[in-house]
């Protein structure tokens, strides 16, 4: 087995327990997709000496095989009943690459 095939392995089983979610994009129509949420809090400058740290933007995982290429204003809304995210809708505003294989994508995106 190649290091390759191991890595895309990994990945789906990292995947196993990842939240449902409807994936829109821009140009496309719906389909279902795994993510995996992370809240990401910021910090924000610009209060003379203080940082305040402001959450309210979300992280997700998700896998390249799944999203392809992933573009700013693509939607996720989850559908997972046993996520505490479930019903709520995100619009993406950026993106990395996980890997350099490029298996998953790192996904910032903000409630909609």
């Amino acid at each position: 087995m190649s290091f390759a095939d191991a890595a895309r392995l990994a990945v789906d089983s990292t995947f196993a327990q990842a939240d449902a979610a409807e994936y829109t994009a821009v140009d496309a129509h719906a389909k279902g997709v795994k993510v995996l949420p992370a809240m990401a809090d910021r910090i924000v400058d610009g209060f003379g000496d203080a940082r305040l740290n402001a959450g309210g933007e979300a992280m997700f995982e998700v896998r390249a095989s799944e999203v392809a290429e992933p573009q700013e204003n693509d939607e996720f809304t989850i559908t997972d009943d046993s996520s505490p995210l479930n019903g709520r809708a995100f619009r993406v505003a950026r993106w990395e690459a996980k890997d350099s294989y490029r298996l998953g994508w790192v996904l910032e995106c903000s409630p909609i």
